[in-house]
């Protein structure tokens, strides 16, 4: 069933869709970046009753691979409503997170 990979939540409108990460990625510093990320996840985690499927975020034309950027989602391997990339899973399994 899809319905859990199509909820994504948006706080600020309180309907489902994607939060624009993407849009930004280019125009924060790397601390900016972690603390956006940070923050995402805490969000996630404080509302269990919707799923949030994460995207390569950054692995495209910002130019970062996985090893970069999957790191910054190593307190979400274990959240059963964030859903990661496969090779972000295995950048984080790989680092024992």
């Amino acid at each position: 069933e899809n319905s859990k990979i199509e909820k994504k939540y948006d706080s600020f409108t309180n309907v489902e869709k994607s939060v624009p990460f993407d849009s930004i990625f280019d125009l924060i510093s790397w601390n900016d970046k972690m603390d956006c990320f940070e923050d995402y996840i805490k969000f996630a985690l404080s509302n269990k009753e919707y799923t949030f499927l994460v995207t390569r975020i950054g692995c495209g034309i910002a130019g970062f691979s996985p090893n970069e950027i999957a790191p910054l989602f190593a307190k979400a391997i274990n959240a059963e409503n964030i859903l990661l990339p496969m090779d972000f899973v295995q950048v984080l399994e790989s680092l024992k997170f």
